[in-house]
C-alpha cells in the first residue's frame, strides 16, 4: 500500500513538473501562426482560444 502512495506521488510529481515545463517554453522564432481566429477543436482551456476573449 505504501508503494502504491509513494509511486502515485512519483507521477503526479513528474506531470506537474512536464506541465510546468512545457508551459514555459517560448514559441519558436519562425512560428508565425496567427491564433486569433482558431475554431479548430474549440478547447476552452486551450492557450490559442480566443473566442470568448474580449479585446
Amino acid at each position: 500500500m505504501v508503494y502504491a502512495i509513494i509511486w502515485f506521488a512519483i507521477l503526479v510529481c513528474v506531470y506537474i513538473g512536464t506541465y510546468l515545463l512545457n508551459r514555459h517554453t517560448k514559441k519558436p522564432d519562425d512560428c508565425k501562426t496567427d491564433f486569433t481566429a482558431c475554431q479548430g477543436c474549440a478547447n476552452v482551456t486551450c492557450g490559442h482560444y480566443k473566442e470568448g476573449e474580449k479585446k
